[in-house]
């Protein structure tokens, strides 16, 4: 009895610190897509954090929370998804996002049409009360198009957002799943029409003239 009211004080007494790490979710098997034949290919460079600060991530009441875990992985993870969704093949490249002299040959070495480029610009979580007001956590994202030239063909800034309740209990963990819907919300936003969509699609249809 007494081990059990322990591990059930132990949470609000972390809360109580001031301090707290979320812990970012894995994130979607992209290894286990398969590929589609004749879909165009997209390869997503590896992001680039352009984030002030790394580290901070907000508040939840006087709890300043922190992420310690580098974010691009997870955001690169959620690109791919977000393109596997919309028809495309899409693979993690080799490169990072912030050498676009180097697109065109990526491209070419995996067949793809064109390439995205992602910059993090923030990633924060905030609420006045755990309890009374449900955390507000935000990822933007840059992202650029890429033809399979390396030439820039669209380029578009969207923010992903959550909104929901967190257990008190599991707060680093449950903290850092919101971070992840809110990268996963963002990714999607930046693949549809108004943000780079319709460039995709553009590509996609200069693909499929190609194989006719």
């Amino acid at each position: 009895m007494q081990s059990r009211l322990s591990l059930m004080i132990l949470p609000i007494v972390l809360l109580l610190s001031g301090c707290a790490t979320a812990m970012l979710p894995q994130g979607p098997d992209i290894y286990s897509f398969s590929v589609r034949p004749n879909a165009p290919t997209i390869v997503v460079a590896r992001a680039v954090d352009e984030r002030a600060n790394k580290q901070r991530l907000g508040s939840i009441g006087a709890t300043q929370y922190s992420m310690k875990a580098d974010p691009v992985e997870l955001v690169g993870k959620e690109a791919v998804a977000a393109l596997y969704e919309q028809g495309f093949n899409a693979r993690l490249g080799q490169i990072s996002s912030d050498r676009p002299e180097a697109f065109s040959e990526e491209a070419q070495r995996l067949g793809a049409q064109g390439v995205l480029a992602i910059q993090v610009k923030a990633i924060s979580l905030e609420s006045f009360d755990i309890l009374m007001d449900p955390p507000t956590t935000k990822a933007t994202l840059h992202g650029t198009l890429y033809d399979s030239q390396g030439r820039s063909v669209e380029t578009s800034e969207v923010t992903g957002l959550v909104q929901r309740r967190i257990s008190m209990f599991a707060y680093e963990k449950a903290s850092g799943e919101l971070v992840g819907e809110a990268i996963h919300d963002a990714a999607r936003n930046l693949t549809k029409p108004g943000a780079l969509g319709t460039a995709l699609t553009k590509l996609a249809s200069d693909k499929t003239e190609e194989n006719q």
